[in-house]
């Protein structure tokens, strides 16, 4: 074994720590057995507790450059590029996980509750901004900017919602599952979801939908006895719609 001076970034700073590195006399593969026991990949720079920080405050601020920006004020200075690709690398490992939960079976989380009268599942879907290929590069031919759909569904229980004392509505328990994939990705983990918190014991299910024709395309293909609602908001879009059209075609 030979000694090493690592240096870690931290949540209370830069540490400099000294290791050791050599061959595991048993499978003999070379590597540093405290980088290997706190779990670190080989050339990671950021500890475990100052990566989850980083990366749920790029979660609450809504973009890397804030994020960046948030992290200096609690004496972490560091570039939205390097929040980016941290975002990234844990982002595909929590898809891994998610593909391989999806094959098994859904169970349910609390099989003890009375079976619910009606269960709720809301879908839409809606732009969202990424960085493109030519982020960041002064001079380049590829898009700075990318715009991808973002598939978004909601599962609960019809008692798991109510009103503040105020009158504003609320819901408790509720699942909300996100995909960039097409319908039928969104449609076996919202499903998937829907099972373990008691879509299968429900008397009857609603689908929510703003009238896009992939939503009703889904319910028939996943849900097929469930009832259709048109969301109010769009429902009156499409009414205030009409009768414009209509005002104007007697003038």
């Amino acid at each position: 074994m030979r000694k090493r001076v690592m240096t870690l970034r931290s949540v209370v700073g830069r540490v400099r720590i000294e290791v050791s590195h050599g061959q595991d006399p048993g499978d003999k593969h070379w590597g540093c057995p405290i980088r290997e026991q706190w779990g670190l990949a080989a050339h990671q720079q950021m500890s475990p507790g100052l990566e989850q920080k980083l990366a749920f405050t790029a979660t609450l601020v809504g973009s890397y450059e804030a994020a960046a920006q948030d992290a200096a004020n609690w004496d972490c200075p560091v570039d939205d590029s390097v929040i980016h690709a941290l975002v990234q690398r844990l982002g595909a490992k929590a898809e891994v996980q998610t593909q391989e939960r999806l094959k098994e079976s859904p169970v349910e989380s609390q099989p003890q509750r009375a079976a619910s009268e009606l269960a709720l599942l809301m879908i839409d879907g809606w732009f969202a901004r990424f960085r493109g290929p030519g982020w960041g590069k002064k001079k380049t031919k590829k898009e700075r900017v990318e715009w991808h759909e973002i598939k978004n569904g909601v599962f609960y229980l019809h008692e798991q919602a109510g009103r503040t004392e105020g009158g504003r509505g609320m819901i408790t328990g509720k699942t909300v599952v996100r995909t960039q994939g097409d319908s039928t990705d969104l449609g076996q983990r919202l499903h998937w979801e829907a099972l373990r918190g008691g879509l299968g014991r429900a008397q009857q299910t609603l689908v929510l939908g703003d009238g896009i024709p992939w939503i009703w395309n889904l319910k028939a293909n996943r849900w097929p006895h469930a009832r259709e609602l048109l969301d109010f908001w769009h429902g009156s879009q499409h009414l205030w719609n009409l009768g414009r059209d209509m005002s104007r075609s007697c003038v």
